[in-house]
């Protein structure tokens, strides 16, 4: 999230639009699903961010990073308890690395 923490909600237009390419290549990236999550969530769109997010950890199941995204928009929410699990986990998958 920190990547987007400057733009303006124009640039955030051209940052998903740039996402949206990247997927019309290849859906099967979870990093561009992720990041495009992220900045969805910086927009205010956090259904769309959470879908992205949701998309971005079924394709990489292992990688802690979706899941602390995640965690952070579910607080967002005020899903404090399914924030915590991600936490959890991404925090297991640290560990087994």
């Amino acid at each position: 999230m920190e990547r987007f923490s400057r733009s303006s909600d124009e640039d955030l237009e051209g940052v998903i639009a740039t996402f949206d390419q990247a997927l019309a290549r290849d859906p099967h990236n979870s990093r561009a699903w992720l990041d495009r999550g992220l900045a969805r969530q910086r927009k205010g769109d956090l259904n769309g961010a959470l879908d992205d997010l949701n998309r971005a950890i079924r394709l990489a199941p292992d990688a802690p990073a979706g899941y602390r995204a995640r965690a952070r928009l579910e607080r967002q929410r005020g899903d404090t308890g399914r924030a915590a699990a991600d936490e959890r986990r991404a925090t297991e998958l640290d560990a087994e690395r």
